[in-house]
């Protein structure tokens, strides 16, 4: 949270909005949230990798078990996302998939961060993990 009250834009969803608004096309804004998914996807990897390194085996063994099952809900929440959308015919399809499959993977980085932030306060000797 910033100073001011406020909650803080993320860069990457500021990043994502400077895109949208640069362009009109649907298949430009399309691109964007590629882009975007693919950011929090890099995101999750290196929030996971910084998890790790600052957990005990057991810690690590209960995040990859974490980690390996939203995969597997990740994969099949995708498939019914393009499935969902072909059946429907809506001629939005990749634009609205993208946005529904960037937001899956944007929350899941949310989450890790949050976790990332407190394991990191505990170490850091303030031991309340609220």
């Amino acid at each position: 949270m910033a100073a001011s009250g406020k909650y803080r834009t993320h860069p990457i969803d500021a990043s994502t909005s400077d895109c949208m608004k640069a362009v009109s096309a649907l298949n430009r804004r399309t691109c964007c949230l590629s882009d975007a998914h693919q950011a929090w996807n890099e995101l999750v990897n290196a929030l996971v990798s910084e998890i790790s390194a600052n957990s005990t085996a057991a810690g690590i063994n209960n995040l990859d078990a974490s980690q390996h099952s939203w995969l597997i809900y990740r994969t099949a929440e995708f498939e019914w996302i393009d499935s969902l959308y072909s059946m429907v015919h809506d001629r939005n399809f990749l634009y609205r998939a993208a946005k529904c499959k960037m937001e899956i993977t944007r929350s899941r980085a949310l989450v890790l961060s949050r976790y990332r932030d407190k394991l990191l306060k505990y170490k850091s000797g303030q031991n309340e993990l609220k």
